[in-house]
């Protein structure tokens, strides 16, 4: 608040001692709480808000309200003498659709409303629209990691699971066609790819993919020497 020139009109309107005062300041949130540290010797009633030794403080949302991505902050008083309110809108303020009311001052650089005014009730509207910040980027970022380790979690405990299973089933293999099962639980592989990388005959490794089809452990996709195999 411009402090010089808030003393200065508020000498001026008040004279010497006025009743029916309000001066102050009000901060609105991004979520629409509004922030009171008001001097006053009216109460104003408001959840939220304690008045006492004309000092109005605390939070309420009984002012601001929100329709489709449209913000309102509506105060709607009494009678005043004097009227010097600084109005603080949220830092995300994107632009101002509608402003009516007693008669105020704008300061767009820093996004603040100066009610300058008396003698009459205390009525203000602003309507006002915000940008995403940066708390719901990383809201929604949170979620997706979230998600994401859930997933994995999730993925992790299938393989074991089917480690197990395959675990059950290994007394009632040679080892070539362990070796072959395990290379296959990380994912399908190409045949040759297998073969190559277990260093496995040929004449046997057909034996060996031939006994594990017949015990229904994996199955082979393709033709020819692109053939996949991948685990049932």
């Amino acid at each position: 608040m411009k402090r010089g020139l808030l003393f200065f009109l508020f000498i001026l309107l008040l004279g010497s001692v006025s009743a029916n005062y309000i001066y102050g300041d009000i901060y609105i949130s991004e979520l629409g709480k509004a922030t009171f540290i008001v001097n006053t010797d009216v109460d104003l009633e408001l959840s939220g808000l304690e008045f006492e030794n004309n000092r109005l403080k605390g939070e309420t949302f009984d002012l601001v309200s929100m329709r489709s991505g449209v913000w309102t902050f509506e105060i709607d008083s009494g009678y005043y003498d004097t009227i010097l309110l600084d109005i603080h809108l949220p830092e995300n303020l994107k632009r101002i659709d509608l402003v009516e009311g007693v008669n105020y001052l704008i300061d767009f650089d820093k996004g603040t409303i100066s009610l300058i005014d008396g003698d009459k009730g205390l009525y203000f509207k602003i309507k006002y629209e915000t940008e995403e910040r940066r708390l719901f980027s990383l809201l929604y970022f949170f979620v997706a990691v979230t998600l994401l380790g859930l997933f994995i979690f999730l993925f992790v405990k299938f393989k074991k699971k089917k480690r197990a299973e395959f675990e059950k089933i290994f007394p009632f293999i040679n080892d070539k066609e362990r070796e072959i099962l395990e290379v296959l639980m990380k994912g399908p592989m190409r045949q040759k790819d297998v073969r190559k990388r277990l260093g496995i005959p040929k004449a046997s490794y057909s034996r060996y993919l031939a006994n594990l089809e017949k015990k229904k452990l994996l199955t082979r996709e393709g033709k020819g020497r692109n053939k996949v195999l991948r685990l049932r």
